[in-house]
């Protein structure tokens, strides 16, 4: 169908001839004289032929609240978003930023709240920006992504990735293209001047609006996101004020709450917290899809940048709306966000070979932190219950060959299941922990249950359990230790036997 507008107007010109000279006779030398112009004009048009429409009708959603929730001259606009940048001051963080979470009011009202989250990625690089936003206007159940070319702003054109954009709506079935959602809502268009203004240039958006969805959903999207950006340096960013109308002292009570939550990675607690209106934010949908996608890349929660209300600056301090800056970053000294998502795709390739042919796939590493000595545990779950775990406890061989080979290992020699079967594959889930070092316990105050997994070695029995493990189960620090015996087949108090050795460690958990 693209080509074939492009062949029709290449075919114009000699067709009218042919009209014109069975309709209204002329002499030969005319005829002659139309005959070689339609020739030539045909010839220059005929690359149209096979050039899509795409190419030369490109399609553009129009702003829809410039000049009411932030300036409509270019000039004025461009010098508003950078004195926000400006007055954010130096970077805070270090590490490389995976996602923000940023007030999208009036800029008068939440623009320099904003400007502490988008100063920090200020001249950074990413190929692909998803920017995830809250409905306002429309109810709806799923999400919504903008099908076009470009999202104009008085800056300019910002691009969008129309082929995963189209690849997100063909996979999944709650994800589609309603224009009519964003044609009266402003969460998500006051992000993109920021973008345009901080960012180095390169990238393509993602805009897409979600309604308030159940945390299965939420978590759902944040899996569809994980794997359809997996392998290209992307941002999340997330679109949400905090509290609504409240008198200053008490919006600054109920946000200091809500960002702790977010601040710790406490995702279930903070839809707890919003159901009981404990705490208050419209982009609750947006922040717990950053929230699982953070987890997923071994980042437990965000780092608090900015917290003000409209009461500090443009409005009454009778009721006023709270607004909060967030970053998720990469913990300091963990492998690189494209290192885990090349380990993670070396592992779903292993499986893959291993589970179908018995085979394993050659793999030569680009990053150096790949070859070096690393010791892994490979984690398979199905449909939410484990189907393998194998690792190595010291590092004996590059990490990205331990990765390869305790997949294998976990997909077919974990004593406690059947091997995994090829009909299986697309319901597994893959999760790595690459391992510290173990540090000897000399009191169990130096335990931090989430932070460190333990090994108990006592009369020729041993076992161990991942950081994740307590977390999963619930457990405190006594069910801990009461589970790291039962693990190594060994009674409850085992522990503080004398001659039991009980080592700590730390690991990076990353998943798909």
């Amino acid at each position: 169908m693209k080509m074939f507008l492009g062949a029709a107007a290449a075919a114009v010109v000699p067709v009218r001839w042919a009209y014109r000279r069975i309709r209204y006779p002329v002499s030969r030398t005319e005829a002659r004289h139309y005959k070689k112009l339609s020739v030539l004009i045909a010839i220059g048009l005929f690359p149209m032929a096979l050039t899509p429409v795409a190419c030369w009708a490109k399609s553009v959603f129009e702003p829809v609240v410039a000049g009411r929730f932030y300036p409509a001259e270019p000039g004025k606009l461009k010098s508003t978003v950078q004195s926000y940048l400006d007055s954010a001051g130096n970077p805070k963080l270090s590490g490389e930023i995976y996602g923000i979470v940023a007030p999208h009011a009036g800029y008068v009202f939440s623009g320099p709240a904003a400007g502490h989250a988008y100063r920090e990625i200020q001249d950074k690089k990413y190929d692909i920006v998803v920017v995830i936003a809250p409905s306002h206007t429309s109810p709806m159940n799923g999400v919504s992504v903008l099908d076009m070319d470009a999202y104009r702003t008085p800056l300019g054109d910002v691009p969008i990735d129309r082929k995963s954009v189209r690849a997100l709506v063909d996979q999944v079935p709650w994800i589609d293209h309603v224009p009519a959602l964003f044609a009266r809502e402003h969460s998500l268009e006051v992000h993109l001047p920021f973008l345009q203004t901080a960012l180095a240039p390169g990238y393509k958006v993602v805009p897409a609006v979600m309604g308030n969805p159940s945390p299965d959903l939420a978590a759902a999207f944040a899996k569809v996101l994980a794997k359809q950006y997996r392998g290209q340096s992307v941002l999340y960013v997330a679109s949400s004020d905090l509290s609504h109308y409240l008198p200053y002292d008490q919006a600054k009570a109920k946000d200091a709450g809500t960002l702790e939550t977010i601040q710790n990675g406490e995702i279930e607690t903070l839809v707890r917290q919003c159901s009981t209106k404990k705490s208050e934010m419209c982009g609750l949908g947006p922040v717990q899809v950053m929230m699982h996608l953070a987890k997923r890349m071994g980042i437990e929660g965000g780092t608090v940048l900015k917290y003000e209300n409209s009461g500090d600056t443009a409005g009454d301090k009778n009721r006023v709306v709270g607004y909060g800056s967030i970053a998720f970053v990469n913990p300091e000294g963990d492998l690189s966000f494209s290192d885990k998502q090349a380990l993670l795709t070396l592992a779903r390739t292993t499986l893959t070979a291993y589970v179908k042919d018995k085979e394993r796939p050659e793999f030569i590493p680009g990053s150096p932190a790949l070859k070096e000595q690393g010791a892994a545990f490979v984690t398979l779950k199905s449909r939410g219950q484990l189907r393998g775990c194998i690792g190595q406890l010291r590092a004996t061989m590059p990490l990205y060959r331990s990765v390869v080979e305790m997949t294998v290992s976990s997909c077919s020699r974990d004593m406690r299941f059947t091997p995994v079967k090829p009909e299986e594959l697309p319901n597994i889930h893959l999760e790595i922990s690459v391992m510290s070092p173990f540090m000897k316990v000399g009191s169990i105050d130096e335990i931090g249950v989430g932070r460190d997994g333990l090994y108990l070695s006592y009369m020729g029995r041993s076992g161990v359990l991942l950081p994740q493990v307590p977390e999963e189960q619930g457990w405190d620090k006594d069910e801990y230790l009461k589970g790291i015996c039962r693990k190594a087949g060994l009674p409850d108090k085992s522990w503080e036997k004398p001659g039991a050795e009980l080592y700590r460690f730390t690991a990076q958990v990353f998943s798909e």
